[in-house]
């Protein structure tokens, strides 16, 4: 197999050649994804979660991931509350492996947007349990054919806008049942590159 492996990825570039042994070390400890019908949507969770991941360093720059601090000024956080937050899934960090993001903690700039009810935020943010942050980046800022061809963060922005109980509970129950789909459908594990 080995000999196989070799002769299959003579010529690749270093840095291909990691990606892909990366990538095959990834998929084989994801349970349920090898030799199953899995494989294809792990697969593409895993490239998705890497695109995300490399973008780090320009997601920073333009301010849509901000460092504790920031976020602390921008939503009036105390460093305890927003460990509590945290704690609470009701704020989630992007993970150490993305790009630009190794020794500081960032958080989506979102949780501090006007434009955004908090308890709405977290409640999405609860929803989504244990998966890690740049998946739940991903599912509050891609368009979901559940939710029409649009973002989460689309339709909880409030926007000036006054929808009464009734709409604000049907836009919830809405992002969330979407929610609970993204969870159903991403690889249990978490990434660690």
């Amino acid at each position: 197999m080995a000999k196989a492996f070799k002769e299959a990825t003579k010529g690749l570039a270093r840095s291909d050649l990691a990606s892909i042994t990366e990538y095959l070390h990834w998929i084989t400890t994801q349970p349920g994804c090898v030799g199953s019908k899995l494989t294809q949507a792990c697969a593409t969770e895993f490239r998705l979660d890497r695109a995300m991941g490399r973008r780090g360093r320009e997601l920073i720059d333009d301010g849509t991931l901000i460092t504790a601090t920031e976020l602390g000024l921008r939503a009036g956080f105390t460093e305890a509350r927003l460990l509590r937050l945290v704690h609470e899934r009701k704020i989630f960090t992007m993970p150490h492996w993305v790009d630009g993001v190794f020794g500081d903690d960032y958080y989506p700039a979102f949780f501090a947007d006007s434009q955004y009810d908090p308890a709405r935020l977290a409640a999405v943010s609860k929803g989504l349990l244990s998966i890690d942050g740049v998946r739940k980046f991903r599912f509050f800022t891609t368009e979901h054919v559940d939710l029409g061809n649009q973002t989460p963060l689309k339709i909880l922005a409030t926007n000036g806008e006054q929808d009464g109980a009734v709409g604000y509970g049907q836009k919830l129950e809405q992002v969330l049942l979407a929610a609970k789909e993204f969870r159903r459908r991403v690889p249990k594990t978490r990434l660690s590159l």
